[in-house]
């Protein structure tokens, strides 16, 4: 392949012009000459070693003695030689042994100086190779001299093969660095070989060009053997220091594709656990195949990537152990030298991340990123785009978005390379639905080709041998009959070069062909320290040719009896473990586990990497078989993997006791709470106050509980954990993004504490302690994930007050107290979590037969699949089709509740997987319908294996016929035959046996009129038509044998303003309208057939009656008065025993079918504003569907400390503080609420005078203080003004002359004396005076409704009305009109000449002082601002206060006032500095976010949330009118100045 020349090849080209310079230099006077003029070598060398080699000197005795007093050589007496065959050296390697010596280092470092590292350091060993090669041709007498040189130079090669390893990553100095040291250990050995020719050359004549054999001392010899080794050891530490490092080599390489392209990021924070997950998945650490070896197999595969017309995939498949890893490395590695390779993963036991697709695509697009830089640009793009790709597209289409569509974009027709690795490691279900995805798509880039290798297990099998794109099934690297024997001699030689030649062929003999027994036995013998043991078992055969019996040596020979239990826990952690742990890990997990240093090493042949501080792996899945195995073949060290997890979870919880308050020492650092986000090196602060013990523990604790099964017992250590460290664990996990994984663990976690409860294990209490600790982040969630440390304020100090995980003690912090008075003493947590996160409003909600999931459909068409049981989504989130049209998107679970079909606006069906979310397939209807369908239905077949897909067809804009196709489930392939409907009909359902089809449609020009049309389902023949007054949205509910159906309006008259039709009985066989014996008069509703296929329910439309019929023929059974509440649902329980009504005020009543009576409620009522309510069919959950969110209720939860949800209220609940400091008005437009609240000693409670606020409260608009404590003032719609007074607790009538009843139903308004009173409703204003109830000013043209503003002197009112800002002088009357904001709020300053007015986007200030308004300053709205704020003055008109932000006002201009203390002015200001924006409350000193508000507490604060405040106190109420009383006063700045 041509390429042009890489700053890499110039380095090659100049140092082989260096080595052929130093081969063909000869200059003799040179040679010839002594070294008494120079420094001694050996001490030159040390001088320059690394400070980690060996510093000793050289000994002395048989080699040449140096005299110190001149540094000379002393030669010793020389013996001659007489004939030729004694004189094997020759002068010419001499000569290029003094030029190495003079110019090769020297060489290596002229090229660091002006080259990258990377070349340096091939510079360097290309030095370091032609060096061995010299002193390998010296000939000497002693052969230990031989046997240095064998080491020598397999460490030389060693070092080559990295080098080519690390080519892919930066450059790091610290390698360089390492190599240069050993380069410098080799001039050594050859500085003494030079030494030793000298002395030999001078026995014969100097001019010879051949003398004797030199004689290096043993002494000497076994020196230079250690400093070598010492050398080559202390460039494998730095080696591998660097590549543990280099976990950040892929997230640095990932740095320049953005924080997008961090794929572990998003799954496991940004630690270094997450950057092992690509280190394994780029296959960093997997050995190539040795030189000379897989030779045959290479070939074919370079033959099978190079010829255009083979197959795109190439599958290299045997049993384990063969090698396909290794070559599968090898391959990756070659391509990328040669700029082929696109991309790889390789599948990985070892770490939970690489097990699954997931990731895949990011994965592998980071690396098509940078082996393609031209590419970077634009996958950079895509990545950035799609942040959470996994959450919110399908895999396939993350597959051609992320992967194919870029490497298109090459415009390269040279082949280029995917390699998978060991796909038999791949989860079962990813790894089909992986290769399903590829084969469909790889048509599409011819040039891209596939090598695979995997185990050859059946479920592959299935897929690729079908497949006409795969090659390479006849591929074996295990032949019994003809062993790789070759291969694995190539191997073992260069492996066990210091050991003899017939201990090597013995090792090759045993291997019998697996590359895996060679590999461990030579692993085993060089690193460990009793392998000589090994080989001499090997010579009686003990362990020939079984992995097995290898294993069981392994392992035998590493500990005595005394010690196999300590190994053994060694291994269940490394086995048991989610993500590999280092030996310095498992020293924390295992604290009373002895020698675990010298453990690991001794095992060194089956576990990688021996270094402290390197994540342990086991090497090949083999071994991780063999000790999950059986007793019969473990043989004394077998590991059940559940035990090992309870193992495992005991010691994380243990490590867990650690934490502590501000882990981080953040709190430390600064005097209020930040943010996370504001936290620059939150990173680099995890990874130094915390230890990798600590955080795998944190991630994986309950995980490792939930996957001990039975093996888990200890449920008093997880209450303990809960109740002592839940908020410091929440605290970690936070800073580390991880607050996700914390609801997976507790979703885990709280499965199986009631799994195991019912089989008697954990106590109540343990139960109760788990479920509130899941209560306690669902609720605090949020708050928990923007801000760690504040997990310790709000959340703490709102948990109900008898909680088991605080009523002991509250956790210790050094924070400031929050200091929270309730209305009640909350002692329970509702039993219910809530699904949030998707950004589309809920239009529909369906749960799944099984109760298990829940689908929500928005109205923009987007769709999400919900884990009832854990809150989680499942799979992808299928996105927003349409921002302003709501779609009709139609979604069904399969009866057996394993399918969910949906049928998407987008001409789309899909069919998805309901337990993992993930896509089976998807449908596109045909070209000429794209784009004509607005409307859709769905259906499975109760009985066949086929959903229909029914879609309306448009003609002239108008949808005139319905199409209802026919797919197998299985293949989704469409069946034959087509129904076509006219009018169009997509409201559908299918008969419980199949046979019959009943579709509701409408005439396009008759919406009021529907049609309905029965259908043979076999034959897809219509039965009967007919007109009625239903339309599709009509509830069809076929009795249990399919018989009858009935047709009823979906609810109740109520929410509609059409009269509702009569039900509506049809005979299933003839498709005739039955009628009915009694008629349904007046019509009812919500009919639904019951379970003994003869009766059916329906809900009356003028009251609560429940009315039971004979579905057979119309006549009507009984009724059952419910409550004065309309109804508006009804369920049936699948026992047939049972029905459930829920009224419009959310109460659910439960009647006996049999007897009509009332049972117990299975529920008192729920959450606020609902739109509908689903019952799963067992009756054990409760979906509430709001807006934006749904609710699931647990009702079976009925353990003590757990409570049914409380009926909620609708509407937004209202706060007026009275001046006294200490009470506050409760009231609410939409409910007969007037409450006076107290708090008193530590707790809110009503005023007795409540009860009588609350009469004759109906239609309230606005309630008041009157100033100076004197009463209540409020108004109601259409009525005059009331007056409470609270120290009579009298309501009477306000007395006002000449009460206008335009401004009845108006906003009221004091003046800060009391002296004046203005009312303001749409329709008008007027003013009085107050004490005498005298009419001031009136005005009946103009209304100003809430957003007026009464001036102190009572002289002046100012509003906004229809975009205008309008001023009234009350006396004079005069009226001015100005352009101005659209405002929320207006505000006289205490002398009335300024008047503030607010809106969205403007502030602005007019001076009344002149005959006209005149606009004095205009400012942009702060963004921070959320609608609500009030806007005030100061006393002395010095500052001007919206919410908290303050301006100094000089004249008609503002200046921003920003300051940590409080103005002297300020510091009575009658308000408060407190508001709310984004979720927090603000305050203006010190300006900056305090406290958090929790989500439920959101819920009441309207569309323009605000939260009512006085001094440093907010109040907030919950949906069930419950008020919070908050003192935020540690928070904010008391000091004036």
């Amino acid at each position: 392949m041509v390429r042009d020349p890489s700053p890499d090849d110039s380095c090659n080209f100049n140092m082989r012009r260096l080595v052929s310079k130093i081969k063909m230099k000869k200059k003799s006077s040179r040679i010839e000459s002594s070294r008494d003029s120079s420094p001694n070598r050996l001490e030159a060398g040390s001088s320059t070693s690394s400070p980690f080699l060996s510093l000793q000197e050289p000994p002395t005795g048989n080699e040449p003695v140096i005299d110190e007093s001149t540094t000379t050589y002393v030669k010793p007496a020389e013996t001659l030689v007489s004939t030729d065959a004694d004189l094997p050296n020759s002068s010419k390697t001499y000569e290029e042994i003094c030029e190495w010596l003079q110019q090769g280092p020297s060489a290596a470092n002229n090229i660091s100086q002006v080259t990258s590292s990377s070349a340096s350091l091939k510079a360097t060993c290309i030095i370091v190779i032609q060096g061995v090669q010299l002193a390998k041709d010296v000939q000497d007498d002693d052969k230990e001299w031989d046997d240095l040189l064998q080491d020598a130079q397999m460490h030389a090669d060693q070092i080559q093969q990295d080098i080519a390893k690390l080519e892919t990553k930066p450059s790091n100095a610290r390698i360089l660095k390492a190599v240069k040291n050993y380069s410098e250990t080799i001039g050594i050995m050859l500085d003494e070989a030079k030494d030793a020719m000298t002395v030999a050359k001078g026995r014969i004549d100097g001019d010879a060009r051949l003398f004797p054999r030199t004689k290096i001392g043993k002494d000497t010899i076994k020196w230079l053997r250690g400093r070598e080794k010492d050398a080559f050891a202390q460039y494998q530490s730095t080696l591998g220091e660097s590549l543990a490092v280099m976990v950040d080599d892929i997230s640095s390489l990932i740095e320049n594709l953005r924080e997008e392209v961090k794929p572990v990021t998003i799954a496991m924070g940004t630690e270094v656990e997450g950057a092992l997950a690509f280190q394994y998945a780029y296959g960093t650490d997997l050995d190539q195949c040795e030189p000379g070896t897989r030779v045959d197999l290479l070939a074919r595969i370079r033959q099978w990537g190079d010829n255009p017309n083979s197959e795109q995939v190439f599958w290299l498949k045997d049993a384990a152990g063969t090698g396909k890893s290794t070559i599968a490395a090898t391959m990756a590695n070659e391509w990328i030298r040669e700029r082929r390779l696109a991309g790889r993963f390789f599948f990985s036991p070892n770490i939970e991340l690489n097990k699954r697709i997931k990731y895949f695509c990011r994965t592998v697009a980071a690396d098509v990123a940078c082996q393609f830089p031209e590419l970077r640009r634009h996958i950079e793009d895509v990545l950035s785009e799609l942040p959470s790709m996994e959450s919110r597209m399908d895999f396939t289409v993350q597959l051609s978005q992320a992967i194919l569509e870029p490497i298109k974009q090459r415009g390269d027709d040279i082949a280029v390379f995917l390699v998978i690795d060991a796909l038999d490691n791949c989860d079962i279900d990813d790894r089909g639905y992986l290769l399903k995805a590829l084969l469909t798509k790889l048509p599409e880039i011819h040039h891209l080709k596939i090598l695979l290798t995997s185990r050859p297990i059946q479920d592959i099998a299935d897929i690729l041998d079908q497949s006409t794109l795969v090659c390479g099934q006849g591929v074996h690297l295990l032949d019994i009959n003809n062993p790789p024997n070759d291969d694995i001699a190539i191997y073992v030689h260069s492996k066990l070069q210091v050991y003899s030649i017939e201990d090597r062929q013995r090792v090759i003999d045993h291997a019998k062909g697996l590359f895996i027994w060679a590999a461990t036995f030579c692993r085993t013998l060089l690193q460990t320290r009793w392998g000589e043991r090994l080989l001499k078992h090997l010579a009686h055969e003990a362990i020939t040719g079984s992995l097995d019996k290898l294993y069981l040596n392994v392992l035998r020979q590493a500990v005595d009896e005394e010690g196999k239990d300590d190994l053994k826990k060694i291994l269940q952690v490394v086995i048991s473990a989610f993500q590999p742990v280092s030996t310095n890990s498992i020293i924390t997990l295992l604290p009373h586990v002895r020698r675990v240093n010298d453990l690991v090493q001794d095992i060194a042949g089956v576990i990688k990497d021996g270094h402290p501080d390197r994540p342990l792996k086991v090497l090949h899945p083999t071994f991780r078989d063999f000790i999950a195995s059986n007793e019969k073949r473990a043989n004394g060290f077998v590991l059940q993997l559940t035990p090992s997890h309870s193992l495992v979870a005991a010691a994380c919880l243990d490590v867990l006791k650690q934490l502590s308050f501000d882990i981080l020492g953040i709190s430390k650092h600064d005097s209020f709470i930040p943010h996370n986000k504001n936290i620059d090196n939150v990173e680099e602060l995890i990874e130094t106050r915390t230890s990798a013990a600590m955080r795998y523990a944190s991630s994986y604790w309950a995980h490792h509980i939930a996957s001990s099964e039975e093996a888990w017992t200890d449920w008093d250590q997880v209450s303990s954990f809960l109740r002592t460290h839940l908020c410091s664990w929440l605290e970690l996990m936070s800073w580390r993004r991880m607050v996700g994984s914390c609801h997976q663990a507790l979703a885990q976690l709280h499965l199986k504490v009631r799994r195991d409860a019912v089989m008697g294990g954990p106590s109540t209490m343990d139960v109760l302690i788990v479920q509130h600790a899941s209560q306690f982040l669902f609720r605090y969630q949020n708050i928990i994930t923007e801000a760690a440390l504040h997990t310790y304020t709000i959340p703490v100090a709102m948990a109900p007050k008898f909680s088991p995980l605080f009523n002991k003690s509250r956790p210790k912090t050094d924070l400031p107290s929050v200091e929270i008075i309730t209305s009640h003493e909350e002692t329970d947590w509702e039993t219910h979590i809530v699904l949030t996160g998707q950004d589309d409003p809920i239009s529909r909600v369906k749960i799944s037969p099984d109760g298990s999931r829940a689908v929500t459909v928005g109205e923009g068409g987007s769709v999400s699949l919900w884990d009832i049981e854990s809150g989680e989504k499942v799979g992808i989130t299928l996105p927003k089709y349409s921002s302003t049209v709501i779609l009709l998107i139609e979604a069904e679970f399969s009866p057996n509740a394993t399918i969910l079909a949906i049928g998407h606006s987008s001409d789309v069906l899909y069919l998805w997987e309901a337990r993992t979310g993930r896509q089976i397939w998807k449908a596109t209807l045909p070209s000429a319908l794209r784009g004509s369908t607005n409307s859709n239905g769905v259906r499975f077949s109760p009985t066949k294996p086929y959903v229909a897909y029914a879609t309306e067809c448009y003609h002239a804009g108008r949808p005139t016929i319905s199409e209802t196709r026919f797919y197998n489930v299985d293949t989704g392939r469409q069946l034959q035959g087509m129904l076509t409907i006219e009018p169009s009909s997509t409201k559908f359902k299918i008969s419980p046996d199949g046979a019959r089809g009943v579709f509701i449609g409408y005439f396009e020009r008759r919406r009021d009129r529907g049609v309905v049309t029965v259908i043979d389902m076999d034959t897809l023949q219509q039965i009967q038509q007919f007109e009625a007054d239903h339309v599709p949205s009509s509830c069809i509910s076929y009795s249990s044998s399919g018989a009858k159906v009935v047709i009823s309006w979906p609810e109740s008259h109520t929410v509609t303003s059409r009269p509702v039709p009569p039900l509506l009985l049809i005979d299933c066989n003839t498709g005739g309208v039955t009628d009915m014996t009694d008629d349904d008069s007046p019509p009812s509703f919500q009919a639904l057939a019951l379970q003994d296929g003869v009766c059916m329910v329906s809900l009356s439309t003028i009251d609560s009656t429940i009315i039971f019929w004979d579905m057979r023929n119309g006549r009507k059974l009984s009724t059952v008065s419910g409550q004065d509440d309309p109804l508006q649902f009804v369920w049936a329980s699948t026992d047939g025993k049972h029905i459930a009504t829920l009224s419009r005020e959310q109460r659910i009543q439960v009647w006996d079918i049999g007897t009509g009576e009332e049972r117990p409620t299975i529920l008192s009522g729920y959450t606020g504003n609902f739109l509908t309510a689903h019952l799963s069919i067992d009756w054990n959950r409760l979906v509430v569907q709001a807006s934006s969110e749904m609710r699931v209720f647990d009702l079976q939860a009925r353990e003590p400390g757990l409570i049914l949800p409380e009926a909620k209220r609708k509407g937004n609940p209202h706060v007026v503080f009275l001046s006294n400091g200490t009470s506050f008005i409760l009231w609410s437009h939409s409910h007969e609420l007037l409450e006076l609240w107290d708090a008193t000693d530590g707790l809110l409670c009503q005023n007795k005078i409540s009860d009588m606020l609350s009469t004759d409260v109906v239609d309230l608009v606005s309630v008041a203080e009157v100033p100076g404590g004197m009463g209540i003032a409020y108004t109601r719609l259409n009525k005059g003004a009331m007056l409470v007074s609270l120290d009579s607790a009298c309501k009477e009538p306000i007395s006002l002359e000449d009460e206008d009843s335009t401004v009845y139903g108006g906003y009221i308004s004091f003046t800060p004396s009391g002296s004046h009173m203005a009312i303001s409703s749409s329709r008008g204003v007027q003013v009085w005076d107050y004490v005498t109830g005298k009419s001031l000013w009136k005005t009946t043209s103009l209304g100003l409704d809430a957003w007026f503003a009464l001036s102190a002197d009572g002289m002046k009112v100012a509003g906004v009305r229809y975009n205008y800002m309008y001023l009234f002088h009350t006396v004079g009357g005069q009226e001015f009109r100005m352009v101005g904001p659209l405002a929320w709020a207006t505000a006289f300053n205490p002398a009335g000449d300024l008047l503030a007015c607010v809106g969205p986007r403007e502030l602005w200030i007019w001076d009344l002082r002149g005959p006209e308004p005149q606009v004095g300053t205009k400012l942009s709205t702060p963004t921070e601002c959320s609608g609500k704020e009030s806007l005030d003055f100061s006393s002395d008109g010095r500052f001007l206060i919206l919410g908290s932000f303050v301006w100094e006002v000089e004249g008609t201009q503002l200046t921003s006032h920003i300051s940590p203390k409080i103005p002297t002015s300020l510091k009575a200001y009658h308000r408060s500095f407190l508001t709310y924006y984004n979720g927090w409350i603000y305050t203006a000193f010190p300006p900056r976010p305090i406290l958090p508000v929790p989500d439920h507490l959101k819920k009441t604060m309207g569309h323009f949330p605000r939260i009512e405040s006085k001094g440093n106190v907010v109040i907030l109420v919950t949906e069930a009118y419950k008020p919070f009383w908050i003192d935020c006063s540690a928070f904010v700045t008391r000091s004036s100045g």
